[in-house]
């Protein structure tokens, strides 16, 4: 785990970004979600998480429960990492947590703390 130092010299931990099934997605820790980050490969997730569903719906259809669990998996993983990314977008966008609570139907203090702890 890497820190940086902040102004005013207190320095804080920054998660390095940990790499999951899907080539080219990173998930990053969500309390660096106001942070610079670059976006996830929207072209990864366009092209890992339908394939993904496939499979897993493949699987159901066999009857081969944990196959199908794996593929949910990675499914989930995707949805989160494009549910952050809008997330920042919004943010950036000038969008309140209020707005984004609403949109994600929790409350403002849920988003937050969901997506800056």
């Amino acid at each position: 785990m890497a820190s940086t130092v902040q102004p005013g010299g207190a320095a804080t931990a920054v998660s390095p970004p940990r790499q999951d099934a899907l080539p080219g997605l990173a998930v990053t820790d969500p309390s660096e979600v106001d942070v610079a980050l670059p976006p996830p490969s929207l072209e990864a997730l366009r092209s890992g998480a339908p394939r993904a569903l496939q499979d897993a719906l493949g699987a159901l259809e066999q009857d081969r429960g944990l196959d199908a669990l794996a593929g949910l998996r990675a499914v989930a993983r995707a949805v989160r990492e494009m549910e952050r990314h809008a997330v920042r977008l919004a943010r950036r966008d000038g969008a309140t947590w209020q707005e984004i609570g609403d949109t994600l139907g929790t409350t403002r203090q849920n988003a937050q703390q969901r997506f800056c702890d």
